[in-house]
Parts: C-alpha cells; sequence; structure tokens
C-alpha cells in the first residue's frame, strides 16, 4: 500500500502520548473505552476497543494530511473527524444504551464570498461534513452544544474560555441529564425477579 502524505512525523505524536498514557492494552482499563478512527481505502469507521492504548490513541488522532497515516490488514486508518466528530455510532458499538454527547462544532461558519475554485470545493466539503456530523450528533439521547465556535480546534491558548463555556452549556441540560440518568421504576421490579 502506498504511504500517504503528510507533514509531521508519527514520532512526534507518539512522544505526546507517551507523556500523557500509560503502556496498557484497552482491555486492562478500570473504565470502558473505545475510539473511532476512519479507513480511507473502505471509507468506514472502525472501531477500536481492544489492544494497545497508545496504538489506539496514535490511529484515532492521525489527523489527514498532518500526521501519517496508519497501515494495517488494508486499511489505512486516520483520524475520523471527518465522519465521526461526535461519534454516537462509537459509543453504540461500546454497548452504551444512554449517550451523552458534546457537539463542538455546532455552528456552520458563514462565507460571504468565494475566493477560488478549490475553496468552492473544500466549502461544499466543508457543508457535507457538517451536515453528516450534525446527523451523528442529533442521534444522542442528549446533546450538550457549547458556544465555541470561535475558537479554532489547534488553538490552545484559550482553553479556560472553552472550560467555562463547556460548564455552562452542561448546567443547562443538568435536568435533562438527571432524568436521563433516573433508573426506570420498572429497572427495580425487574430486578426482584432476575
Amino acid at each position: 500500500m502506498a504511504v500517504t502524505p503528510y507533514i509531521t512525523e508519527r514520532e512526534t505524536l507518539e512522544k505526546v502520548i507517551d507523556k500523557f498514557f500509560p503502556d496498557i492494552n484497552i482491555e486492562d482499563l478500570e473504565i470502558k473505552f473505545g475510539c473511532t478512527t476512519l479507513d480511507l481505502v473502505s471509507g468506514e469507521d472502525i472501531y477500536i476497543d481492544k489492544g494497545p492504548l497508545k496504538d489506539a490513541l496514535i490511529k484515532s488522532v492521525s489527523i489527514a494530511g498532518i500526521f501519517p497515516a496508519w497501515e494495517e490488514e488494508k486499511k489505512i486508518l486516520i483520524d475520523a473527524g471527518p465522519t465521526a466528530k461526535v461519534p454516537v455510532d462509537g459509543c453504540r458499538h461500546l454497548g452504551a444504551n444512554k449517550i451523552i454527547a458534546v457537539n463542538l462544532g455546532a455552528k456552520l461558519e458563514k462565507y460571504e464570498k468565494i475566493s477560488s475554485a478549490i475553496f468552492t470545493n473544500l466549502r461544499a466539503d466543508e457543508i457535507a461534513k457538517f451536515r453528516y456530523n450534525k446527523l451523528q450528533a442529533e442521534k444522542a439521547d442528549i446533546l450538550i452544544e457549547p458556544k465555541v465556535e470561535k475558537i479554532h480546534w489547534a488553538d490552545f491558548t484559550k482553553i479556560n474560555f472553552g472550560i467555562r463555556v463547556g460548564y455552562e452549556a452542561t448546567k443547562e441540560k443538568l435536568s435533562e441529564i438527571r432524568r436521563l440518568l433516573r433508573p426506570s421504576p420498572f429497572a427495580k421490579f425487574k430486578n426482584l425477579f432476575s
């Protein structure tokens, strides 16, 4: 398989992952975990819930064109942002039956002028991704959408602002979250006979 073009070596990403995450398998984590990648060969989202944690993280954050894709078993895996920015289907794959999701891309920026033919193509692609991810996000039981559209995804200088806005958006949904997580009265009755 041909190597996909990239800007930054994988070693750079590995150093960051090594610094923050233990060298263990996903199955050994105390809390159930999984991540989603996109296979450029089949076009399918691939869910990873087994094997080395660090490998799974590298596969799932390998942004197309920035980091090298991960090639294995006739697959070319990259970050699933284009198809699973809010990975509700990935949560269902892990067995979740109640999903509280956070959508950081809830608003599509408007453009008054289209400056070039390439921009036209990129803009159409951006709209398609936005619409697809919106459909995915809306499958969640509760959707939290902090107003952070003015923060670029690679801007780490506004972390405190992002946390504050996220906190406020979550507070607004607190009564819905409590209602969702409240056990059904039938659950207690069912437990008597199981």
